[in-house]
């Protein structure tokens, strides 16, 4: 399966006024554009790769727990789902500018989704718990009061939920999310969004 899409995710940007190191993330949304790749390794286990626009790549594995996989029939499938989805990435990164950053970013995701097929049409459900954390160094020409970013946002909650249609080889999807999201340093803060996408499967 290949996917691309637009969703709407929470973005922090390292502040460093007052030359500290240390400030709170200044958190905003964005609309960002992404690619996935699936491979079905059998009937109920899939691989997957993710590849965000500005975040790093997420290789993830999906297991079917409950009702018949979405892959199987053509036509869709009717009846209750359930599917337990981890996920890993890693990245590095460097920012040349008036500010230099040498970063490292990790994330770790559970997920679970809960779908209801309709034939064609599919509602879905799910909740992700998330890890990120990006550290690094950073030098400037003004005097930092440090030199270090580390900063993490442990067990970040996404729900969301949508309507998927199909009818082989192509699929599309609307999805509605909700992310309460705790940065190293930062306030707690909720972040909605709205994202599509379009696959062809093969």
């Amino acid at each position: 399966e290949f996917e691309i899409r637009q969703q709407t995710l929470s973005e922090g940007v390292v502040d460093v006024s007052d030359n500290q190191t240390e400030n709170p993330l200044l958190m905003s949304s964005s609309n960002q554009r992404g690619m996935g790749l699936g491979l079905a390794l059998g009937p109920k286990f899939d691989l997957m790769w993710s590849v965000p626009h500005e975040s790093p790549s997420l290789l993830s594995a999906r297991i079917q727990i409950i009702g018949e996989p979405e892959k199987s029939s053509e036509g869709g499938v009717s009846g209750h789902q359930l599917g337990f989805t981890f996920g890993m990435g890693a990245e590095r990164d460097t920012y040349e500018g008036d500010v230099d950053i040498k970063m490292k970013y990790d994330i770790q995701d559970y997920s679970i989704v809960h779908g209801y097929g309709l034939g064609g049409i599919m509602l879905y459900d799910g909740i992700a718990f998330s890890t990120y954390k990006f550290e690094g160094t950073i030098s400037s020409n003004d005097d930092l009061d440090g030199e270090v970013l580390n900063y993490s946002a442990n067990n970040t909650m996404t729900l969301y939920g949508g309507v998927m249609w199909r009818s082989f080889p192509i699929k599309a999807k609307l999805e509605f999310s909700m992310q309460s999201v705790e940065w190293s340093n930062t306030e707690r803060q909720m972040f909605y969004g709205l994202g599509y996408s379009f696959a062809v499967n093969w």
